[in-house]
């Protein structure tokens, strides 16, 4: 039960980081940020995060157990780089999706 509640809560907070940047970069285009460079960079950067979270969405099955086990032993930032080289090996096609 523990397990499930962790797993949907992984899944939400996925989510909502996504929407959060989402409704941002909303934010930022309608107050015509475009103009500014910093700000430009700033929201290419949250386009790139963006893309990378909706990517892991995609790619990272939330149920595998090795990954829960190695989030839950090492912790969220050891996950995150192992998903993180999990999606550079599938853009470079050396695994299937479904082996992940």
């Amino acid at each position: 039960m523990l397990k499930l509640e962790r797993e949907l809560a992984s899944k939400q907070k996925l989510q909502l980081e996504i929407e959060q940047l989402r409704g941002q970069l909303k934010v930022m285009e309608c107050m015509g940020g475009e103009n500014d460079k910093a700000v430009k960079k700033k929201m290419e950067e949250m386009e790139e995060e963006l893309k990378e979270k909706v990517d892991c969405k995609e790619i990272i099955d939330e149920e595998d157990e090795e990954l829960n086990k190695l989030r839950k032993e090492w912790g969220e930032e050891v996950y995150m780089a192992v998903v993180t080289a999990l999606k550079e090996l599938n853009d470079m096609g050396a695994i299937q999706k479904k082996a992940l």
